[in-house]
């Protein structure tokens, strides 16, 4: 009783760490799906498909199916691309403004090359790869994060800064 070649295939080829990938084996109706993250099974049964957060870049994957007490080969290696989540920092410089000055806010990211989207509240002040954001035009209240992108990979927002903005003195008085 042969069992015919098993072949596995993954619903993504790149990730970021944390996503979701489905692998799913072929072909179904067979007795047992092993499968194996680096030589190590992960689950085995009936199922043939195995869900998955916890890929790591660099992690080989495939199956051994059993059908009626006998074993196949292994399937083809499949391997996910798996990108970091960046983290990020903000500062602003200086903390304290008078209305219409400027101040700089500066971003950095644990990854190279990404993207910066900064904002204030629901409003976009600046996306694009400038780490550096130089304004002269924030309301009093304001609250800037930023939001850094690589490979396709957000990072939650950054840690929120907020710039005093003092009114310019009265020439009146």
């Amino acid at each position: 009783n042969p069992v015919p070649a098993e072949t596995l295939s993954s619903s993504h080829n790149t990730i970021c760490a944390g996503e979701s990938v489905t692998f799913t084996s072929s072909p179904s109706g067979m007795n047992n799906y092993n499968f194996l993250i680096n030589g190590l099974s992960v689950q085995s049964g009936s199922g043939t498909t195995y869900t998955s957060t916890n890929i790591t870049n660099n992690d080989t994957l495939n199956v051994v199916i059993t059908n009626l007490g006998c074993s196949g080969i292994g399937s083809n290696p499949v391997y996910i691309t798996v990108n970091p989540i960046p983290s990020v920092t903000l500062s602003a410089f200086p903390s304290s403004i008078c209305q219409g000055d400027s101040v700089v806010f500066l971003a950095l990211s644990s990854t190279a090359n990404s993207n910066y989207q900064f904002m204030n509240g629901f409003v976009e002040l600046q996306n694009g790869p400038d780490s550096i954001l130089i304004s002269s035009s924030l309301p009093p209240g304001n609250g800037v994060v930023v939001i850094a992108t690589n490979l396709g990979c957000s990072s939650p927002p950054s840690n929120v800064v907020s710039v005093a903005v003092n009114p310019q003195p009265n020439a009146d008085a």
